[in-house]
């Protein structure tokens, strides 16, 4: 090779390094150059297209995916989301944005309190499965106004708003609590060998340990898992039912369905039913509520399950008697 040619070969090397130099250097510079921009700005622009959000933790991921305008929980048996969380995420989608952007260095990780077990990873999809954000969510202030977020294609730190109530746990996007039933508003409490009214529950009550704890757990009525009633049948089908009906001032009945497949596995089956007699809003109310139950069942808390499975007159009453 000619040394004219040489030194042409030299130059055009010289020009390729400079070019992916200004390349990477530009690349760099559009990552850093943010603030004011929107956290999630693909996920904001097509927001009547996003259909699946997938958040992944140090204890696993959830999918959350709409259908028909609903948005349901994939990894808790297709169940409903939490409207409290999705309003959080939709106000974090429409309303972040970065309000400043730092160098990082791995070495400073954690004085920016970055810490990869406490992390969620957010992702975004649109109706046809393609990925519009991809966002590293961390700790930040103590109101969680401002959290520090990191995206994998620039090596910044960012500072976030608008994050609010938003969490990745997938317990936060289940609805809580499952049933609420204040004593106030029972009339009846039917058990499969007493029937305990109104009167007797106030009664009893101040003097009976158990009524007090059965009480309490219709009061609010927690869960830590869902399945398919239908998978449920199919793995226990031996398993009996303690039932409680327990019915309201307005005649909404709450029919629930307790089993114990396992010690200290506990789980419920709730129908709604309406006395002859009740309110005019009851069945509209039972329309529109059944849904959240139908197909489902609910993995108890050991605590509370043992308490509403063996609700019995002789527990109840203690050494009193009906």
């Amino acid at each position: 090779m000619s040394k004219k040619l040489l030194w042409s070969a030299l130059i055009v090397l010289v020009l390729g390094i400079f070019a992916a130099f200004s390349g990477w250097y530009a690349h760099r510079r559009l990552g850093l150059n943010v603030r004011g921009n929107y956290t999630f700005a693909q996920t904001r622009g097509n927001i009547a297209r996003l259909q699946r959000i997938k958040m992944t933790t140090a204890d696993g991921e959830i999918n959350v995916y709409e259908k028909n305008g609903i948005w349901y929980i994939k990894e808790a048996a297709d169940y409903f989301v939490n409207a409290e969380q999705l309003a959080a995420f939709y106000n974090m989608l429409n309303n972040s944005v970065i309000v400043a952007a730092d160098e990082n260095k791995t070495s400073e990780w954690q004085s920016y309190g970055l810490d990869d077990a406490e992390k969620t990873v957010v992702e975004t999809f649109d109706d046809e499965g393609n990925l519009l954000d991809k966002i590293n969510i961390y700790g930040g202030s103590s109101d969680e106004e401002f959290r520090y977020a990191k995206r994998d294609e620039y090596p910044y730190v960012y500072t976030i708003s608008a994050v609010g109530a938003f969490s990745g746990a997938a317990g936060a996007w289940m609805p809580f609590p499952l049933l609420e039933i204040p004593a106030r508003i029972i009339e009846n409490i039917k058990l499969p060998d007493a029937s305990l009214s109104k009167e007797a529950i106030a009664a009893y009550l101040p003097k009976s340990a158990s009524l007090q704890n059965l009480t309490a757990a219709l009061s609010y009525i927690s869960y830590q898992g869902i399945a398919f009633k239908k998978d449920f049948t199919a793995d226990f089908p031996q398993a009996a039912p303690h039932q409680i009906r327990v019915e309201t001032e307005i005649g909404l009945v709450y029919v629930l369905n307790v089993y114990q497949p396992a010690e200290n596995d506990y789980w419920l089956a709730v129908s709604l039913e309406s006395l002859r007699l009740a309110r005019k809003e009851v069945q509209p109310f039972i329309a529109e509520n059944q849904k959240y139950f139908a197909d489902w069942v609910f993995n108890l808390d050991d605590s509370q399950g043992k308490i509403l499975f063996n609700s019995r007159a002789v527990n109840l009453t203690d050494s009193f008697h009906f």
